[in-house]
């Protein structure tokens, strides 16, 4: 036996167990070893009946006064029900479905008893509780029992025993492309103990020795990315020069408001960056509703009235569609048209727009461009008689990554915005780098990334920060209120509505099934628009499995105000912009992240009216009030990311799901972000030939992503 041998191959897997495995995408006992827990139980010593906490895990230690009563529920249904007792405090321990378990709970037995707590009032229930003697918790106290993916037909019981009993093999076979040398200068643990460790920690420093160690594993083909792009990353000539910037200066001055300090401080450092031939990537970072847009434009239109095609990405169809409108109607007097690019085009649309981005017909003399005012007279901007020379404008292509994924030729943009990519753009930037002639990189992000991150990904100059909200924007007003406040904020919603506002209502997601979302929604709306018929409020609904055409008319909507209140799931979540709405409620706010909610509720309050966002909280805990109180205090991004990194802890250590396109194991690049300038530093310490010795020796451990990945 090996680390390469197939799982069938193990003892105790056999033909069946080692099916479950492949579902697992386990084929061999490296691949088990890889297999990392994804959280882990800590079996902590027992409380006292009188500090059980609502929605915690909690072990109790009690000696029986009472024995147990059965309630039949009718056919094999059954409830077990036991009352403990210490002191003056009580509490129910239930089972369901298990009548046999009776003959353990023998009056004067002392056991102990493990499980979640549900207060009801001032009583505790403990539902499906394990049972243990005082022997067996013992041996378990204070151990990380780990917590693994499965399948059908796999336990995490036997997946632990069994990585147990190939310790020596995964051991004995896991190789380290780290010299002792390298290991005591970044004081890192040996790979192979870290993977042994990672599956049994001996204690939680053990724990966080082991998972530093393969978090640097994960981080450091990460960091070779960035330093690869890093090293590459400057312009090969500016894109535009003043004539552009001038133009560019009255686009901003013929703004209906005034751009803040912070907007003209990152418009001035995009201006530098692309007239003085320098830095071929900066990131925009801001709170939601802070302006990062107007940036964005300022550097799309001085690259196209340059003569050279732009591009703007966004992450979901319906933030490209409301960039697409409102880039068209900003750009439209100045002669530069804009092109929408998103999923489910057919090939003769593609090819058209792949046509418009590189004809002779979008050649417009801005002195000579004319319009039509609202009696459709032509204006004209400008007058023909400058005596400057027409200059050919390229265009904006406004679109999802569907322009990345489908390869289309949009003739080398020059400037390339990616808006609200969570995850830094990093692949994105990468898929550019290997154009012939290498763009300007402009990334959006309201996402908090730590500074230290920031400087790794981008260096000490390509960061711009807008850390101030126009002028005129009202805090948005917070609460949270359980299910029995629904109708109070019914009425709310509907009293803001007859003030001539908007609003959104807002279901959560459904893991299991698209499906269930959308009947969730569908049926939500139903009635609440039975709720709101007799007051003349119409209601409109937006889920995932509506058809493109069909979500672009219910926004239009909305954006046109035909509908008073939107039920929607978070496919509203980024960047979508209707200032008239200023209420959102949002149903089950318990089972989203608060990263979420924030993004959620910047959708309201982008005008001068008050916002108002009300929480709906389904379940209660200790944890759960806490999370939700931060965004009631806290209306600043980087202080909501701030609070709940405190109260969740470095990394989530316990397990945390992640998302963005830039995903790991085990490393977190936010929390993580010292291990990856730990990766960065040790990278640039390095003369070519003993990178290229040390790459050669992680082959299969160090993941470089090829252009496929990127893609």
């Amino acid at each position: 036996m090996d680390i390469n041998s197939e799982i069938s191959k193990v003892k105790g897997v056999g033909a069946v167990r080692a099916e479950a495995f492949h579902k697992l995408g386990i084929m061999t006992v490296h691949d088990l070893a890889m297999h990392f827990p994804r959280a882990y139980d800590i079996f902590m010593p027992p409380v006292s009946l009188g500090k059980l906490r609502n929605g915690y895990v909690e072990t109790i230690a009690v000696t029986l006064t009472s024995p147990a009563k059965l309630v039949a529920r009718g056919g094999k249904k059954s409830i077990v029900m036991l009352s403990v007792r210490e002191g003056t405090e009580t509490a129910t321990l239930m089972w369901f479905n298990l009548p046999f378990i009776r003959k353990t709970l023998t009056v004067g037995k002392r056991l102990f008893f493990r499980g979640r707590v549900s207060m009801r009032g001032r009583s505790a229930y403990i539902i499906q509780p394990q049972i243990y003697t005082p022997e067996e918790y013992a041996k378990l106290c204070g151990l990380m029992q780990p917590v693994y993916r499965l399948s059908a037909g796999l336990s995490n019981e036997f997946i632990r025993k069994t990585v147990l009993s190939l310790t020596d093999v995964i051991k004995s076979g896991t190789a380290d492309y780290l010299t002792r040398k390298d290991l005591k200068t970044l004081s890192l643990m040996d790979r192979a103990q870290a993977v042994v460790s990672i599956h049994s920690p001996r204690s939680g420093e053990d724990y966080v020795e082991a998972r530093h160690r393969l978090a640097f594993d994960e981080l450091i083909g990460f960091a070779y990315e960035i330093k690869t792009l890093r090293d590459e990353e400057k312009l090969e000539a500016p894109i535009c020069g003043g004539r552009e910037i001038g133009i560019c200066n009255e686009f901003l001055k013929s703004l209906p408001f005034e751009p803040t300090k912070a907007q003209k401080y990152a418009i001035n450092d995009v201006m530098t960056d692309i007239t003085k031939d320098l830095f071929s990537t900066r990131l925009v970072q801001g709170d939601v509703g802070c302006g990062k847009t107007l940036v964005a434009m300022y550097a799309l239109l001085a690259c196209a009235l340059a003569g050279k095609n732009a591009c703007c990405l966004a992450p979901t169809r319906v933030l490209a569609m409301q960039h697409y409108r409102d880039m068209k109607e900003a750009f439209a007097p100045y002669g530069v048209e804009v092109l929408l690019y998103v999923g489910g085009l057919s090939k003769k649309e593609r090819e058209r727009i792949t046509e418009l981005a590189g004809v002779d017909h979008l050649n417009f003399d801005i002195f000579s461009c004319s319009t039509e005012n609202e009696d459709g007279q032509a204006v004209l901007f400008g007058n023909k008689d400058t005596g400057r020379n027409e200059k050919k404008k390229g265009c904006v292509i406004v679109g999802t990554h569907a322009v990345l994924r489908d390869g289309t030729n949009l003739g080398d943009p020059a400037v390339v915005v990616i808006d609200e990519q969570h995850r830094f753009g990093v692949k994105q930037r990468e898929y550019f780098m290997r154009k012939a002639v290498r763009p300007y990189t402009l990334v959006m992000s309201a996402t908090p990334i730590p500074r230290s991150l920031a400087m790794v990904m981008y260096g000490d100059r390509n960061v711009s920060i807008i850390d101030e909200m126009p002028a005129g924007r009202l805090k948005i007003k917070n609460c949270v209120v359980g299910p029995e406040k629904r109708g109070t904020s019914y009425d709310f919603i509907a009293a803001r509505v007859a003030e001539g506002r908007q609003a959104y209502v807002i279901c959560p997601m459904i893991e299991e099934s698209e499906e269930l979302d959308a009947s969730n929604v569908t049926d939500y709306a139903q009635a609440l628009s039975e709720e709101f018929k007799d007051k003349g409020i119409t209601v409109g609904c937006l889920h995932g499995r509506m058809k493109a055409q069909e979500k672009d008319e219910v926004l239009d909507a909305f954006y046109r105000g035909e509908t008073d209140v939107l039920v929607s799931t978070t496919v509203v979540e980024v960047g979508v912009n209707v200032p008239n709405a200023t209420v959102m409620m949002i149903e089950n706010a318990e089972r989203f992240g608060l990263a979420q909610l924030h993004q959620l509720r910047g959708r309201i309050a982008r005008s001068t009216h008050q916002g108002y966002c009300i929480f709906i909280k389904n379940a209660s805990s200790e944890l759960i009030d806490k999370r939700l109180d931060i965004l009631v205090e806290y209306n600043d991004g980087m202080l909501v990311a701030q609070k709940d990194l405190e109260l969740r802890g470095p990394g989530d250590m316990f397990g945390v799901k992640q998302s963005g396109e830039v995903s790991f194991g085990l490393a977190d690049i936010t929390t993580d972000s010292q291990i990856l300038k730990d990766a960065m530093d040790f990278l640039d310490s390095m003369d070519q030939k003993s990178l290229d010795a040390m790459l050669e020796r992680g082959r299969g451990i160090i993941e470089v992503r090829s252009e496929a990945d990127v893609l």
